[in-house]
């Protein structure tokens, strides 16, 4: 196997609200790129009183399409869930 998908979902008593609280998409070639940053990948959002990450790891290159793909499927569940 070459990527993993981690996914973690913390709970707060408070309302946070719906928002994309973190995702650094690759700019291509800039000053920060590196042999590790290529292998790693992440994005983190809230949902009312959850905090939702996904994290891609992979031995060669991630894709970022498949950690917002991720993201994508688990709010529309929700959304789902709640309607």
């Amino acid at each position: 196997m070459q990527t993993l998908i981690s996914v973690s979902i913390s709970y707060t008593e408070n309302c946070i609200g719906n928002d994309c609280i973190y995702y650094l998409p690759s700019s291509g070639e800039d000053a920060f790129e590196s042999e590790l940053k290529v292998l790693s990948d992440f994005m983190i959002i809230s949902y009312k009183n959850l905090v939702i990450t996904v994290h891609q790891t992979n031995k060669v290159k991630v894709d970022r399409e498949i950690t917002k793909e991720f993201m994508y499927k688990i709010r529309d569940l929700l959304l789902e869930c709640n309607a």
